[in-house]
């Protein structure tokens, strides 16, 4: 079998650097129940 692996770049990476890409989250439930 061909085991070649191939990588391709559009340049995406550029594009999303200049977007704000952080999520905020609000914690939901009983401290003592949620998950560490």
């Amino acid at each position: 079998e061909n085991m070649t692996a191939y990588l391709s770049d559009f340049g995406i990476a550029k594009v999303l650097n200049g977007v704000n890409s952080s999520t905020l989250t609000a914690t939901l439930g009983t401290a003592g129940y949620i998950a560490p």
